[in-house]
This record gives C-alpha cells, structure tokens and sequence, in this order.
C-alpha cells in the first residue's frame, strides 16, 4: 500500500547514506540558523519563521520532490483518505496528550516562540505560517526527508530524530521540546506506517485550517 505511495513521490538526489546527508544539509542548516536566531529576533521571529519555511518549501521543491499533479491524482484515491483521517486522529489525540503535559506541570517554561498578531501584515503573515506553509515545509522535511522508510533499525532512528528535530523548531526549552515531540511523533509514526506523504501534507493542512485558521477568521469577524 504505501510503498506505490512513497516510490511515486522520490527525490532526484539519490538514495543511501550519502544521498542521505547530502540531501539534508542544507536543510538542518536552515534549522540550525532559525533556532539560534530566535531568541535574539524578538518579534522579528515571524519573518524568521516565513524565511525558514519558504526556504525549506522552496529547497525540496527544487529536488523535484513530491509534485503537486501526483497530490492530486492522489485525492481520487479510497485508501487516500482512509490515511489521511487516520493521520488526523493520531494528532489530533497527540496534540491533546501535549495539552496535558503542559498542563501537568504548569510553572515550567515551554520556550516557546509567539508569533505577533498586532497589524495587519502581521496577522496575515501568522495565517500563511500556521494555516499553508507547515503541511509543506514540515511534511516534506521532518517526514519525507528525515525519515528512512522500510523498517527496522534505521526507520526508528530517523523517526525519533524527525520527532525532535520537529519539536525543537516549536520549542527551545527541554519540557517544550519533550511535549513537542508527543506532537511530533503524532506525525511521524502515521508516516512510517502508511508511507504517503501527500496524506501526510493533507492531514496536516486540515488540522491547521480547523485548529488556527478558523479561530482566526472567527477572531477578526468579532474584532470588526
């Protein structure tokens, strides 16, 4: 099932331990970048985070990863929709189980980042950030990318890499980057089962639209 799925959607870089590195280096880099930055940006961090997304978005889009005429073929599919639902109720239940963590220790700092909501470049720039561009930068790069499928050793290794790796871009402090990684392998782990990242792209971009672009629409129609 997913095999068909994950051969459909390949990289033009190559495969192995080399292509491997090769193909995320630049990447990781960007990452690296984005999370020294950030305490330093203050609320500069939002044009940090359009920077780090756009750039990874762009990068993968340049290896000829996942194009969108295969996301479309793909939404014709039964088994399509079946991992895509599936996908949501795993994070939808890992955010709530993030939720709870938090919640259990309230005192502790999570080191997140708050995007600002103040003008309205701002606002439009927090929708693009939290509604269209994860389900492309994140999937493609902590799933697609980081993620060596097949089984065995070397899947959950990456796997746990791609989950913390994920959760260190939303937190800086130890117990966000814990809670984020509960977040994080919501994502991840569906992935490794089923193999498909445009499930995974779509998953993502409905959990966004309902759990941040909604609230917001709904917040700026009351502001009125």
């Amino acid at each position: 099932m997913g095999v068909a799925n994950e051969a459909s959607c390949g990289f033009a870089s190559g495969r192995g331990a080399k292509g491997y590195l090769a193909r995320n280096a630049a990447p990781l880099l960007a990452l690296a970048l984005f999370v020294g930055l950030v305490p330093l940006v203050g609320r500069g961090v939002t044009y940090l985070n359009l920077a780090f997304y756009a750039v990874v978005t762009v990068y993968f889009a340049a290896l000829g990863s996942c194009p969108p005429v295969r996301w479309k073929e793909e939404l014709a599919k039964g088994s399509f929709w079946r991992q895509t639902l599936a996908t949501v109720g795993a994070v939808v239940a890992g955010f709530l189980l993030m939720l709870l963590l938090q919640a259990s220790l309230p005192g502790l700092d999570l080191g997140e980042s708050e995007l600002p909501t103040r003008t309205p470049v701002e606002i439009a720039l927090f929708a693009l950030q939290t509604t269209l561009l994860p389900p492309l930068a994140e999937e493609l790069f902590f799933r697609k990318s980081l993620i060596v499928l097949g089984g065995g050793a070397r899947t959950v290794v990456t796997v746990v890499l791609s989950l913390l790796l994920f959760a260190l871009e939303h937190a800086l402090a130890p117990f966000g980057v814990l809670t984020y990684a509960v977040l994080g392998a919501s994502f991840s782990i569906p992935y490794a089962w089923h193999k498909n990242v445009y499930a995974m792209m779509t998953a993502h971009l409905i959990v966004n639209v309902v759990g941040n672009g909604l609230p917001l629409a709904a917040m700026l129609l009351l502001a009125r």
